[in-house]
């Protein structure tokens, strides 16, 4: 409403100056020419509302182009992810679980839980990531210690660069030397491997607490440390030993930093940085299509303006045909010029060269079909109505400003500003306005493109982030579901807490079938969040174990809500009876009207919230609720008691 007011007075202003102020003009053509002011005006309006929405539209799709791109890379960066995991760690799972369903031998069965239950707590330390040929070598190592009596306590957090297959090969040795020389002569059953990047070299020290030896006394012990520098020398790395009696041994491995990246033995040449197949939002026409808009609303203006001049003016040309003609055979070009840069997006060299040559061609033959004093009257409508839209197209229509366009924008502005000239001081003022217009269009033509790859740009790093995200997730998923389940069971087998083989089996089996339904895409049982509360208390309580539970209000959160609350309520009764010293606890339910919240607690052990928790707690329970929106708040004190209250919408 407010811009019809406004262009009605602008209107209502053109007319009254037409008639009553025109000077030589008004003579002319009186009310005919105010009428195309009118025009003119209205149309400049209409012509920049035109480029506005123009560039509106091209923000919307794109943003929109955006969303559907950011959606489908994260689908597929999920997809991927779940079946790198699927490959990595589950397959593994649930064929040792099958082994531990056939296994007749007691002692064996907790041998194979405990070697896995390892193996995924090493995932689990790692975050899913996939395991390098170092990595590999190092758990091979500490599993074969295992099997002579010594627990290795593998530290490698901080392990980040890479060496190549010779120093690997030549640490493992003397990894194994160092840990079978422990057990040997100073019958050490736990030993603590720590390894980190030391640029230029990788550093190994493996420390324990036996009985030591003298240092330069020729003990056994000493000799066979010696062999260490042997083993590395040839791959450039040195040894180096500390010992005191009764204080244990520490030994350092260094071997040189490999310069090339690494390559994780299970990628399987897969790169987890690209988008799995989905496109990136690619470089859509439509910031060019604003500028094409703009452009041919600010011709089509200068046609309007031509056409009135023509119906107007025409017994003051020299030839009124003429006049017609060389409207209409700018009309034609245009057209076809208009075309062509719309359907290549704003950016035809060719398209604007032939309207350079039109225009001249049109603004010469224009000029000399009229008398000298009506150069500079309305009927003189070429050199504004075409030589000034074609010097922006110059300017506007290539992103890489080229010499031959700025030669082009030259000579169009020259014919336009001497055809509109009498004398050389309005040649100079026209020239000025033709450069300061290829110099606006120039800028504005750069402000549009810019604006369209910082909106590319901003999208590109949105599908990067969410695809990076989507993996985490998925990744994240598919670790609690070993960690909450099949770990827990492989742990409780390992540690000889199974029952007998009988038990070891029937657990076993059931694990398996959870996995392998997993892995077949199955998904899980849905059921009512007091369901699951239900049965999850009654999986948890035995003959030296109870879990009260009790539920205020109606509990009926969306399926997805209720999963997450259940699961990290399960996860939070394991911690109760895994690590609290207590054989009760008690879960309370309330709804409210805007979610429900479960609070978990036992009187047991407690324990110091500052200090550093595993991944049941950061995964399987407050990323969990995080990531349907839910809170966490974990409350404990030492010698007094646990309290876990989750929270999750409606």
């Amino acid at each position: 409403g407010a811009r019809l007011l406004a262009i009605s007075i602008l209107a209502s202003s053109g007319l009254w100056c037409g008639v009553s102020a025109r000077g030589r003009d008004a003579r002319v053509a009186g009310w005919t020419l105010a009428t195309n002011d009118v025009i003119n005006w209205v149309g400049q309006h209409s012509g920049a509302r035109v480029y506005v929405n123009a560039h509106r539209r091209y923000a919307m799709l794109a943003q929109a182009a955006g969303r559907v791109a950011l959606a489908r890379a994260e689908a597929a960066s999920g997809e991927a992810e779940r079946g790198r995991q699927h490959r990595m760690l589950h397959h593994t799972t649930v064929e040792v679980l099958e082994r531990l369903a056939t296994v007749a031998d007691q002692s064996e069965c907790v041998g194979v839980a405990r070697s896995e239950a390892t193996r995924l707590r090493h995932a689990l330390r790692v975050g899913g990531q996939d395991r390098t040929r170092l990595e590999l070598g190092l758990s091979q190592v500490a599993e074969t210690a295992a099997g002579v009596g010594v627990r290795v306590e593998l530290v490698d957090a901080d392990l980040a660069g890479v060496i190549d297959a010779d120093s690997i090969v030549a640490l493992c040795d003397a990894l194994t030397v160092v840990l079978k020389a422990a057990r040997r002569f100073d019958a050490v059953d736990h030993a603590v491997v720590r390894v980190v990047d030391n640029a230029p070299f990788m550093t190994i020290t493996i420390r324990h607490h036996g009985h030591g030896f003298e240092p330069s006394s020729r003990s056994e012990h000493e000799q066979v440390l010696e062999m260490l520098r042997g083993l590395l020398e040839p791959v450039g790395g040195t040894a180096e030993v500390w010992s005191a009696v009764g204080r244990g041994v520490r030994v350092t491995l260094h071997v040189p930093l490999d310069g090339d990246a690494a390559v994780p033995v299970d990628n399987r040449g897969e790169n987890h940085g690209e988008h799995h197949g989905v496109d990136q939002p690619k470089a859509e026409p439509l910031a060019g299509r604003a500028i094409a808009a703009a452009l041919l609303s600010y011709r089509v203006s200068g046609l309007a303006t031509g056409l009135a001049a023509v119906v107007a003016g025409r017994r003051r040309f020299r030839s009124p045909t003429a006049a017609a003609v060389q409207f209409v055979g700018t009309a034609i070009p245009t057209a076809w010029t208009a075309r062509r840069l719309w359907r290549r997006g704003g950016d035809d060299s060719l398209g604007s060269r032939v309207d350079a040559v039109v225009t001249i061609a049109a603004v010469v033959f224009g000029r000399r079909n009229l008398v000298r004093s009506d150069a500079s009257t309305y009927l003189n409508w070429a050199p504004w109505g075409l030589a000034a839209p074609s010097v922006a197209s110059q300017a506007m229509t290539s992103a890489e400003l080229s010499a031959g366009q700025i030669a082009t924008a030259i000579a169009v502005g020259s014919v336009g500003s001497s055809a509109l000239s009498i004398e050389p001081g309005q040649f100079r003022a026209n020239m000025t306005a033709m450069t300061g217009l290829f110099v606006g269009g120039r800028v504005l033509a750069s402000q549009i493109r810019g604006g369209s790859r910082r909106m590319q740009t901003a999208q590109r790093t949105a599908v990067h982030e969410g695809v990076m995200l989507a993996a985490e997730r998925e990744r994240s998923r598919q670790l609690r579901l070993l960690h909450d389940s099949a770990l827990q069971t492989l742990e409780s087998i390992g540690q000889d807490r199974g029952g007998d083989v009988v038990s070891i089996h029937a657990l076993a089996v059931a694990e398996g079938s959870r996995l392998t339904r997993e892995l077949a895409g199955v998904g899980e049982i849905r059921e009512s969040l007091s369901d699951a509360l239900r049965r999850i208390a009654s999986v948890h309580t035995g003959p030296q174990r109870h879990v009260d539970v009790e539920i205020s209000g109606i509990c009926d959160p969306t399926q997805p809500v209720a999963s997450a609350l259940s699961e990290a309520c399960h996860e939070a009764l394991t911690n109760v009876f895994k690590h609290a010293g207590t054989g009760f606890a008690s879960v309370r339910v309330v709804a409210f009207d805007d979610g429900t919240q479960i609070t978990v607690e036992d009187h047991g052990n407690g324990f110091d919230t500052k200090q550093r928790v595993g991944f049941g707690i950061t995964e399987s329970i407050r990323r969990r609720l995080e990531e349907i929106g839910g809170r966490t708040d974990i409350q404990s004190v030492e010698g007094v008691g646990t309290r876990v209250l989750l929270w999750g919408p409606n």
